[in-house]
């Protein structure tokens, strides 16, 4: 029933991907329509992340696709596939936060300033340290940064 290989086949105008016989996307204007057993079940807008994720991990989880299917249709690696499908068998839903990235830019953390932060008696302010690391080396920290 699975197909090896996802065609890209032409349905009333917009380009369709064939995940399986019973699973398709179909891209609409702004938006790409998830079917899942011949019925709409997800309209995905582009930029949330979030909401391709979940819609990807709830179809390997009703058992629609396979995660190499999931993974392979959605654009992510099939080890993260299987990460949210076990979110959501233990949680039922998936944790937001992962999605968030991190710090931009790369790291401020010289070693003249961590030198300069491991020299700093135990006692000090953080508020201080911070005040001192932003004057000595231009790199401003808010005092919860220090600890």
């Amino acid at each position: 029933m699975a197909l090896t290989q996802l065609p890209v086949i032409d349905v009333e105008g917009p380009k369709t991907v064939w995940i399986t016989e019973a699973c398709r996307l179909e891209p609409h204007a702004n938006t790409t329509w998830v079917y899942a057993g011949g019925a709409l079940f997800a309209i995905l807008r582009p930029g949330d992340d979030y909401q391709a994720k979940l819609v990807a991990a709830q179809l390997v989880r009703m058992g629609a696709i396979t995660a190499p299917q999931a993974a392979q249709a959605f654009g992510y690696h099939p080890n993260s596939i299987r990460h949210w499908v076990q979110q959501l068998q233990c949680n039922g839903t998936l944790h937001e936060r992962d999605f968030k990235r991190g710090p931009v830019g790369p790291s401020k953390m010289t070693p003249e300033l961590f030198r300069f932060i491991q020299a700093q008696p135990r006692g000090r302010a953080n508020r201080s340290v911070a005040e001192a690391i932003t004057q000595q080396f231009d790199v401003h920290l808010s005092a919860e940064t220090v600890r």
